[in-house]
């Protein structure tokens, strides 16, 4: 794996402006899965020398050589030119009518062949899928028919969007719904490493095709050989306390865990996508969480809302708040830069009602707001996020729950209390995951799991239907 930023995950800490080296763990083993003997050179820094030596001795050691990072063309990504001076013929292909992967190197350095990875984890797990695989299957005598666990047709639950003039790999998340399998999209940078934790696969989109509809049979091209249906999928907003009982109450890591935000996750369930959301929803007008909501997506019939529990909400910043950041006034100030949270979450609405609120008391129009504010359009997918961007100085004020910021050494000025609730699918409550989760909204367990985290606790909702 080629990159200065980068560091192993056996160091455990992530340093400042690094990031963890994942790639080689998912080619290592897609590599023995495919019954080849892989050998990991390391971590090499973006220093031409230093990569010479190592491909140099990987060539010598071995019969096909895999790099990840520094394919692109641009002045620090070195993988192309070093590998271009190895030996005859060199790079044959440079760059794929893919997105993403568009940086792909295949070269052929005296009779062997190399492969240069894209540096972003799941660009480099759907390339290697695409491409590398079929080439070791057929070098270890792997024939056609024996892949064949390699692709599963399913329904696709979402519109998807192609691109023209480029090949489009979309990451899928597989459920399994009576006898249909079908592919839930994942819209995600192709730098994310948590999104390989929750996909299966991916689906490719012809380059002439601009839109596949929804419900249309697709090919999903695994990540993985043994899949089988997760026991619980959850689809909504990022909260540890969920993580933990989806933990507790799910043997093993058979589940999925996507987290797209409050409304997607109202979607998700109602559309018969997810087992199980979490959200936290105001709305406006009645100044009420996520009831109003539920009745407004005629959930009633094909959901039950279940109360959950409330958290702290507020600014995360810098410890001493070096910038005397008191109120969501200080946001239009030019000397601020604010994280934001993503569309559809729960905290992006309660972030969006008050800077609206704060603008006509500044007298600005609220539709100047994303000019005005600094940072408007970064967004955070979690509260982590949030609270990662503030302590790396990329920010200087985010809004997040209290846990994160006390996680991160940060400091919190509380803005008020916001209520998270549960979404379940009504054909889903005879689930033995689902079951448990509810006994334990009903007992004193949920009072001891919600102590362990800083400014969480119940209400006098918690466990009771409150719609259906």
């Amino acid at each position: 794996s080629v990159g200065s930023e980068l560091i192993s995950v056996e160091e455990g800490f992530l340093q400042d402006y690094k990031i963890f080296e994942i790639s080689s763990y998912y080619v290592s083993a897609s590599l023995a899965e495919l019954g080849a003997v892989p050998q990991f050179y390391g971590i090499v820094p973006d220093d031409e020398d230093s990569l010479r030596e190592v491909l140099k001795k990987a060539l010598e050691e071995n019969d096909v050589v895999i790099t990840a990072g520094g394919t692109s063309a641009g002045l620090g990504d070195l993988t192309y030119k070093v590998i271009e001076s190895l030996g005859e013929p060199g790079i044959v292909v440079h760059g794929l009518k893919v997105k993403p992967g568009k940086p792909t190197i295949v070269a052929v350095i005296n009779g062997k062949l190399v492969f240069g990875l894209p540096g972003f984890p799941l660009s480099a797990a759907m390339i290697f899928r695409s491409v590398v695989a079929p080439v070791i299957s057929r070098l270890a005598g792997i024939s056609a028919s024996y892949l064949g666990w390699s692709e599963v047709k399913a329904v696709v639950l979402q519109k998807v969007l192609g691109v023209r003039g480029r090949t489009a790999l979309v990451p899928v998340a597989l459920v399994r719904r009576g006898d249909v399998l079908a592919a839930y999209p994942v819209l995600s940078p192709s730098g994310s490493i948590k999104v390989l934790t929750y996909t299966d696969g991916f689906i490719e989109v012809p380059e002439d095709t601009l839109v596949i509809n929804e419900g249309s049979e697709v090919v999903v091209k695994l990540f993985r050989r043994f899949w089988k249906a997760p026991d619980l999928v959850f689809i909504g907003s990022h909260d540890y306390v969920v993580d933990e009982l989806i933990r507790l109450v799910v043997d093993g890591p058979n589940y999925k865990l996507i987290n797209v935000g409050s409304l997607g996750g109202f979607l998700a369930v109602g559309r018969g996508e997810a087992d199980l959301s979490g959200v936290h929803l105001l709305d406006e007008e009645s100044g009420e969480y996520n009831l109003q909501y539920f009745k407004k997506l005629n959930l009633s019939g094909r959901a039950v809302l279940v109360g959950g529990w409330v958290r702290e909400i507020g600014f995360i910043l810098p410890r001493n708040n070096p910038k005397n950041i008191k109120s969501f006034k200080d946001l239009f100030r030019e000397d601020v830069v604010f994280i934001n949270r993503n569309k559809g979450s729960g905290t992006r609405t309660l972030i969006d009602i008050n800077l609206k609120i704060a603008a006509r008391e500044l007298g600005i129009n609220p539709d100047e707001i994303p000019r005005i504010i600094k940072g408007y359009l970064n967004e955070a997918k979690t509260h982590n996020g949030v609270a990662v961007a503030v302590l790396q100085g990329r920010a200087d004020v985010g809004v997040g729950v209290r846990h994160a910021a006390e996680t991160y050494g940060l400091e919190f000025i509380k803005v008020g209390e916001e209520v998270y609730d549960l979404v379940i699918l009504k054909d889903s409550l005879s689930k033995e995951p689902i079951r448990k989760i509810l006994e334990i909204l009903n007992s004193e367990k949920i009072g001891e799991i919600l102590s362990k985290y800083v400014g969480y606790k119940t209400y006098p909702k918690t466990g009771k239907v409150l719609a259906e």
